[in-house]
C-alpha cells in the first residue's frame, strides 16, 4: 500500500461480497489505521483501532464479515463508530439508510 497519508474523510473499503472470517496486516502501510469490520447487514462487528504501521501481526475480524473499512487511526472513535452486538442497528447502516429517523423533525 505504501501510503504516507490519508485525508481526514477518506477511507478504503474492502468488500468481499460474502461473509467470511478475514485477517489484515499493516506490512506495507506507513500510517496508523482503524480497521472497521462490517457484517453483511451493516453491523460493525469489530474495530481494531490504531493498527501499528509496518507490522506483520495479523488482525482477525473475530467474526465472519462482508467488508472492512480502513480509516485514519483514531477516526472510528472521533466519528462515534462503535461495535454492535448482532441484532442492533449499526451507525454505518443507519447512515446508509439516511440517518437516525428519531432525530429528524416530524
Amino acid at each position: 500500500m505504501f501510503r504516507d497519508k490519508l485525508g481526514p474523510y477518506d477511507g478504503m473499503l474492502f468488500d468481499f461480497y460474502q461473509e467470511a472470517p478475514v485477517s489484515f496486516w499493516m506490512k506495507n502501510t506507513l500510517i496508523p489505521l482503524d480497521m472497521v469490520f462490517i457484517a453483511g447487514d451493516g453491523t460493525v462487528r469489530h474495530i481494531h483501532a490504531n493498527a501499528v504501521p509496518l507490522s506483520t501481526d495479523t488482525m482477525p475480524s473475530e467474526f465472519p464479515v462482508r467488508a472492512v473499512l480502513e480509516i485514519n487511526g483514531g477516526s472510528a472513535k472521533l466519528l462515534g463508530i462503535k461495535r454492535r452486538r448482532q441484532g442492533q442497528a449499526s451507525d454505518l447502516r443507519q447512515r446508509q439508510l439516511g440517518g437516525d429517523r428519531t432525530s429528524q423533525p416530524r
